[in-house]
């Protein structure tokens, strides 16, 4: 696949996977679609995992953001990799990691880089920024800065 198909197969992805609305049912669905069966998605925040654990993670982030919506604000490819920066926006709904629902809106913004192999993703590195999402989620109290 060429590189330009690859970042129509990274868009895709990222579109139907906003129209799943956290159905795990579609999500499971997306995933074996657009994967392979031995994906692995990296992130430093919280080690590797297979397809498997992804679309519980996944799933369980949608049920305590179920209107989370990710808008592609860059897109790249060269090769076999294909790099969206994100922004996330979404409502916190129902518990999240031991916080209530709080009902407020986050915006939150990362990166994916995606490696591409027989048209479909093998790999996928995330790099988001958890910290700003627990905080806007109340779950990580800040300290005032001083000017």
């Amino acid at each position: 696949m060429s590189a330009d198909d690859n970042k129509k197969l990274m868009l895709l992805f990222l579109e139907e996977t906003n129209a799943a609305l956290g159905d795990i049912i579609k999500i499971r669905s997306l995933y074996e679609k657009y994967c392979l069966p031995n994906f692995i998605h990296h992130d430093p925040s919280g080690g590797e995992t297979n397809m498997e654990q992804r679309i519980m993670s996944t799933s369980m982030a949608f049920a305590a953001f179920p209107d989370a919506k990710y808008y592609a604000d860059d897109i790249i490819a060269e090769g076999d990799k294909v790099v969206t920066r994100y922004t996330l926006q979404a409502t916190h709904k129902e518990p999240f990691m031991g916080v209530p629902p709080t009902g407020k809106q986050m915006i939150i913004r990362g990166v994916n880089i995606y490696r591409i192999e027989n048209g479909k993703c093998a790999e996928a590195w995330e790099f988001m920024d958890r910290m700003g999402m627990m905080v806007q989620v109340g779950a990580v109290l800040t300290f005032p800065t001083s000017k």
